[in-house]
């Protein structure tokens, strides 16, 4: 009787598990099933927004980066 019991929840915990895995999106080993990198368990995460000034920021820094490159190149 125990063994029919532990058997039960055994199998209750492998489709439990396979269902988990279905709703985020990964196999029961961990693998990817080609979902978003960007998806939640609650949902799509929100896409983030720069300001004007941050983006200018990072440009002037890329602009830079580039500008040291070049330098070194010649």
């Amino acid at each position: 009787m125990m063994n029919d019991i532990l058997s039960a929840l055994d199998s209750e915990i492998i489709m439990l598990k396979q269902a988990r895995a279905l709703l985020i999106g990964t196999t029961s080993n961990g693998a990817s099933r080609g979902g978003s990198t960007y998806q939640t368990v609650n949902g799509p995460r929100k896409k983030r927004v720069l300001s004007p000034e941050a983006r200018e920021r990072i440009a002037a820094a890329q602009r830079n980066r580039w500008a040291k490159i070049k330098r070194a190149a010649k």
